[in-house]
């Protein structure tokens, strides 16, 4: 059903089957176990959630070779904290196995990737025991897991950043995105994130300003199996982060380096107004250990006073997408800049907004081609949604305009953190769902228009 995202509301009705695999709670909503069961333009389309009793969250999906998917997220168990959990599924959405990774106290899982080699690389935070010697000695490291094609056989790497002076500076660090290097096949990969001083003055390296007490710095990192091969972070006074990050595609004049995005945040001169705006950041693949060696850039031209990027997509020079959310606490839109990597550099894009009031954010992209891409968050306008927040999906065209947007959800919040175009020119999208009281991990399948079932 397609809608106006400013004036229709979208009804929707459901039919539910609950049953229990592996300790998972699994949910199929409209859900197809055989594409002869739908007609062609619905096949093989369902919506499905995964958890237990306990808060769990889906991040991030992705296809698999053989058709399948796998989800990256968290899942909380009662009384022993939280984990790093990758769910893998068939073509249908159903689940094939589910593992775990992480400590005895509370571990997150923000983003993943797969191998060139088929195995998955995973990144989020790792809690550690308090020092109690040290009342402010790090608790959170960036986590990095790498395993096989089955989830098995995992190699963990702790990143606790400490910059120039690693006696006296301790940081919480979190992995937000990573990166596997397919151009080059090697078992290299690219972490994005942040790193939050514990202690004043601290020094975040080459060309960034001193932190402070309790403000995050962009943390970034290369390593591989055997180790962190290189790591540093920067930043401004208030606030930065990053967010997602992208390889740039053969052919293209980085080729193989490393996008990223997320967001810097300053004090306005004179004022206590605070600002965000859009960063993108080039990190090169050659080898070249030192923050001089790339270059970032800040957004201007943005209205609002928060401006985040939240995910990228490059196609070729000509072709760079970023989207986010720009607003403030009470209302936001979705945003995309377009355009060719050299208007990015020079400041030269247009902001186009794809929403208009309310509050809407934007934080999962994929290219569809030929300029199309789909774009996946959330939405509360109360005329299209049925409880606090329902996931959106927007379906833009190669002159950024909305074809057409869809809402998913019911009376809880529900939130997509990510969707991919699928093989068969479906949307997969993975969130979080709040059924029956409880935040379970939740996975949309649609066909090319959005729609799931007939």
């Amino acid at each position: 059903m397609e809608i106006n995202p400013k004036k229709t509301k979208m009804s929707r009705t459901r039919d539910l089957i609950s049953l229990a695999v592996s300790g998972f709670i699994i949910v199929a909503m409209l859900s197809c176990s055989n594409k002869d069961d739908l007609g062609d333009d619905a096949a093989n389309s369902f919506i499905k959630y995964y958890g237990n009793t306990d808060p769990d969250e889906g991040f991030e999906v992705l296809q698999t070779p053989e058709g399948g998917y796998a989800l990256f997220g968290t899942r909380t168990n009662a009384g022993s904290g939280s984990d790093l959990a990758l769910i893998k599924t068939d073509e249908f959405g159903n689940l094939q196995w589910e593992k775990y990774y992480g400590g005895s106290l509370d571990d997150i899982g923000r983003g993943f990737d797969i191998l060139p080699n088929g195995g998955y690389v995973m990144t989020g935070t790792y809690m550690n025991n308090p020092d109690v010697s040290d009342p402010l000695a790090n608790s959170l490291d960036a986590y990095v897991v790498w395993v096989d094609e089955q989830g098995n056989s995992p190699i963990e790497i702790q990143i606790d950043f400490r910059g120039n002076n690693p006696g006296s500076v301790s940081t919480n660090d979190e992995g937000y995105a990573i990166v596997a290097d397919k151009i080059n096949n090697t078992d290299n990969v690219f972490m994005i994130g942040y790193c939050t001083a514990r202690r004043e003055n601290a020094n975040t390296g080459s060309g960034a300003q001193s932190n402070v007490l309790g403000k995050k710095d962009v943390l970034l990192a290369r390593l591989n199996p055997s180790g962190v091969i290189f790591q540093n972070a920067f930043g401004y006074e208030e606030d930065d982060q990053g967010f997602d990050a992208f390889q740039a595609p053969i052919g293209s004049s980085n080729e193989g380096d490393y996008l990223f995005t997320g967001y810097v945040e300053f004090q306005e001169p004179n004022s206590n107004q605070f600002t965000q705006q859009v960063l993108l950041g080039i990190y090169p693949s050659d080898g070249l250990d030192n923050l001089s060696t790339f270059g970032f850039r800040i957004k201007q031209g943005f209205t609002a006073s928060l401006n985040q990027g939240t995910s990228l997509h490059m196609i070729s020079d000509d072709e760079l997408y970023i989207t986010g959310w720009s607003g403030n606490t009470s209302s936001s839109d979705i945003f995309l800049l377009a355009g060719p990597l050299a208007g990015f550099l020079s400041d030269n894009i247009e902001v186009t907004p794809l929403t208009e009031g309310g509050l809407n954010k934007g934080y999962g992209m994929d290219y569809i081609g030929n300029g199309e891409l789909v774009i996946a968050g959330n939405t509360s306008v109360a005329s299209i949604v049925q409880g606090g927040s329902d996931h959106y999906l927007l379906k833009v065209n190669a002159q950024g305009e909305v074809d057409w947007a869809k809402t998913y959800g019911g009376t809880g919040d529900e939130s997509a953190n990510s969707v991919i175009v699928t093989g068969d020119r479906g949307y997969g999208i993975v969130g979080v769902s709040d059924f029956e009281s409880n935040a379970l991990v939740h996975f949309i399948k649609t066909d090319g228009q959005g729609v799931v079932g007939n």
